[in-house]
């Protein structure tokens, strides 16, 4: 990949944010594609997440990627230097990226540090004043969170790039914003994990805003709201559940009780269980495929599907009866490195 010169950092000045992209040397070109790189940051805003919901339906809105495309080029023109990125890109053999998720991030500005007083006031800005006005148009086909409606990128935060090495960009040393959200997980937060790697079994997604086919569309919009708008603040209660759950899984039932854990991040929550040295443990091997997606024939149709697993309390409810609680796992559960470790 070739590598893309470093922008410069902002020539604004904290009672002057609108500065023209001209002035402020940052090319701002309407559906250009601005690619995250290397080379940018150290330090960056995470400006919010996108994601599609397709339905199947003939799409009469923006997708996630021309959405983000559009933030972009809003940010670029008040002289803040924006691109996209795919979460979960990874550089395949050949070189090139393999994105494995369909969710992409906005990320702003080119900063050396956390702290320094141009990220301090572009985040501010993004935070409380950048409100662009294609969001709201219903022909975009954008759903913004109720609770963000008035300032939609209230979440925004600093992350380091993500595609730098983190060994050379973070320390050691936790996060604060990680460990302000994780501040009331109590024993069992991941960041009280003793160990250097867990394996993440469940994700509970909070989604700021999503790309849907159409916005008149009432099932994608009721999705929203049950499964991504609700999510923002009880994702991370439903991780807590489940692995305070998890925990105690001989009391409902199951062969035995797990070392469970929760992360919480801005918007996202996971559970994991386990604490290991590393990713190599045969242990996690067999916790990988525990949890596990298996093939099963499904009960309506009799075809053989790929199915989630399922933590239900009780684990066999008895009669006609209902479990009382019921969560899924992720479909390919895998290790990850715990923060600070």
């Amino acid at each position: 990949m070739s590598c893309l010169k470093l922008l410069p950092v902002f020539t604004i000045t904290v009672s002057l944010i609108y500065v023209s992209a001209a002035d402020a040397k940052i090319e701002a070109v309407k559906g250009k594609r601005y690619t995250l790189h290397k080379v940018h940051g150290p330090h960056m805003v995470l400006v919010t997440t996108l994601r599609d919901v397709n339905f199947g339906l003939n799409s009469k809105g923006m997708t996630a990627e021309e959405a983000a495309d559009e933030l972009v080029y809003q940010l670029r023109l008040v002289g803040i230097p924006a691109y996209v990125y795919h979460q979960e890109e990874q550089l395949s053999k050949q070189g090139r990226f393999k994105t494995h998720q369909e969710e992409l991030a906005v990320v702003a500005g080119n900063f050396p540090s956390r702290n320094h007083r141009f990220a301090q006031t572009v985040l501010k800005y993004i935070q409380n004043k950048f409100q662009p006005s294609f969001l709201r148009k219903q022909e975009t086909g954008a759903i913004i969170a109720e609770q963000l409606a008035a300032k939609p990128f209230r979440r925004a935060f600093i992350i380091v790039n993500p595609l730098r090495s983190a060994e050379k960009e973070q320390s050691k040393s936790v996060d604060r914003d990680l460990v302000n959200l994780n501040s009331d997980s109590g024993d069992i937060s991941l960041l009280r994990n003793k160990g250097r790697f867990s394996v993440k079994v469940a994700t509970f997604s909070g989604n700021a805003v999503v790309q849907v086919s159409g916005r008149e569309n009432k099932k994608a919009l009721d999705l929203f709201k049950d499964t991504f708008g609700k999510n923002l603040d009880a994702s991370g209660r439903m991780a807590w559940e489940l692995a305070t759950a998890l925990r105690q899984a001989s009391k409902y039932g199951y062969g035995r009780d797990y070392d469970a854990w929760v992360l919480h991040k801005r918007y996202k929550s996971y559970v994991t269980v386990g604490s290991f040295d590393s990713p190599d443990d045969p242990a996690v091997r067999l916790l990988v495929e525990e949890f596990r997606a298996k093939i099963k024939p499904n009960p309506k149709t009799g075809r053989r599907e790929r199915t989630p697993e399922l933590f239900s309390i009780p684990k066999n409810p008895t009669g006609q009866t209902l479990p009382h609680k019921l969560w899924f796992f992720d479909q390919t559960p895998r290790p990850i490195r715990i923060p600070g470790k």
